[in-house]
């Protein structure tokens, strides 16, 4: 297995924690009847919320305890708790600007690429690294 997210709603983190715990414990003892082990330390928890204050509302798998975190990154793209994406957008923009940094190196006036050359690699690299999670 991997990469699976457990979504659960209600109108409180507890009651959330409850249910993932209880969903959770379900899978892990499925696994173990099919011989699949799943690495409880790679576990993630974010509370989606509209609230100002954070919700610090963990629970516990065996002797893991899982906290809530701020951030959480699924499949490349980065969630936050309100779900701005205002850091995803800045750790995209970050990644595309060294891949243009990179890029620019080999645009050297005596022994560089093409323009052509460049605009293509442009194209295929930084905007394909900005562009990603749109």
């Amino acid at each position: 297995m991997n990469d699976f997210a457990i979504i659960v709603t209600s109108n409180s983190a507890k009651s959330n924690c409850k249910k993932l715990k209880g969903i959770a414990l379900e899978l892990m003892s499925r696994a173990k009847e099919a011989a699949i082990s799943f690495d409880i330390s790679k576990t993630e928890l974010i509370h989606f919320h509209n609230k100002r204050t954070t919700i610090k509302e963990g629970l516990k798998l065996g002797d893991v305890k899982i906290a809530p975190k701020p951030l959480v990154r699924w499949l490349g793209v980065f969630l936050d708790s309100k779900l701005t994406f205002k850091q995803h957008v800045e750790i995209r923009i970050s990644k595309a600007k060294a891949a243009f940094y990179l890029i620019r190196r080999l645009g050297n006036t005596q022994r560089g690429l093409s323009l052509q050359a460049l605009r293509q690699l442009y194209i295929a690299c930084v905007t394909t690294i900005a562009d990603y999670g749109i």
